[in-house]
């Protein structure tokens, strides 16, 4: 699987992702895993790939907070 992630801030957003592969794991128990088919780019986004928004997550980080997916796979527990 493909995530685009950022590993600094600037003030080029399109300077500072790129696209890395990653290896999901199973979802542990209670977890769900989500298949994201659309996720828009919202302004708290770029504010955040350039350091001006309010809370920044620690570095590497993948950008998001909204999207549209389907639930691909169920951790134990889960029905």
């Amino acid at each position: 699987m493909l995530k685009a992630e950022y590993q600094q801030r600037g003030p080029v957003p399109q300077d500072v992702i790129s696209a890395v592969a990653l290896q999901l794991p199973e979802p542990a128990a209670g977890q769900v895993r989500v298949k994201v088919l659309a996720a828009p780019i919202n302004p708290s986004d770029v504010l955040t790939l350039t350091g001006a928004y309010g809370m920044l997550p620690p570095l590497p980080a993948v950008g998001g907070n909204e999207g549209v997916g389907k639930v691909e796979e169920l951790g134990a527990g889960v029905s």
